[in-house]
């Protein structure tokens, strides 16, 4: 049995995480399919443990099992109709909080199969560095904190709040406006440059709000 290490990014409510565990989605065959020479195509998604888990995967099936494998970019939020007419076999990560309404049209549908749990249990929220706390100690009831408090600390990180690409389904721009924040939401191209301003901002001592999730590499 092969375990593969697996990062997941899920919905929450601000800094009250939501844990919840992904999964393994495939297409829903008609028969047995014959492996032969026929190549299983894996889907990677925009970030870096999709990539790792699809990677890992492609190597077992190549150099281990015989089959030939692929992998291929692959936005979560259009993936559902490839996997559907096998375009693409399988996903290895799937955050299903962000795709209810996928899951009940393809898994609900027959088409796509939910091969089961992975295991990892991840949490979604905004981030900030400790050091903020020092001038700032209340911010670590982040969650609690009342108006006043909350007009202050945004203030603090010039009502920004940095976020990874338009192609994640983070629904930040929802929750700051259910909640009447005036944040301004700044989307990064990549989970790369994301963590770069992050770490340009700790290497000044800079207050930035960010988007994570753990587990990550970064904590």
């Amino acid at each position: 049995t092969v375990h593969l290490p697996h990062v997941m990014r899920l919905l929450s409510l601000l800094l009250l995480l939501v844990a919840v565990t992904a999964g393994l989605y495939c297409p829903l065959p008609d028969a047995p399919r014959e492996w032969d020479d026929e190549a299983v195509t894996l889907a990677e998604n925009s970030w870096t443990s999709s990539a790792l888990s699809a990677a890992v995967a492609g190597i077992i099936l190549s150099n281990y099992m015989g089959v030939t494998a692929r992998v291929v970019p692959a936005a979560e939020s259009t993936m559902w109709p490839k996997l559907a007419s096998g375009e693409l076999d399988a996903c290895l990560e799937v955050w299903p909080s962000g795709h209810a309404e996928d899951i009940a049209t393809y898994v609900g549908g027959g088409t796509v199969v939910d091969a089961g749990l992975l295991g990892t249990v991840g949490r979604i929220g905004w981030y900030f560095p400790d050091y903020v706390l020092v001038d700032y100690p209340y911010a670590a009831n982040f969650a609690s904190l009342d108006e006043l408090h909350l007009r202050t600390i945004f203030d603090v990180f010039n009502y920004t709040l940095y976020d990874g690409p338009t192609a994640w389904t983070s629904h930040d721009e929802a929750i700051c406006a259910c909640n009447g924040w005036n944040l301004t939401v700044v989307h990064t191209e990549s989970e790369e440059q994301l963590l770069a301003r992050v770490d340009d901002a700790i290497s000044r001592r800079a207050p930035i709000l960010f988007y994570l999730w753990t587990p990550h590499q970064v904590r």
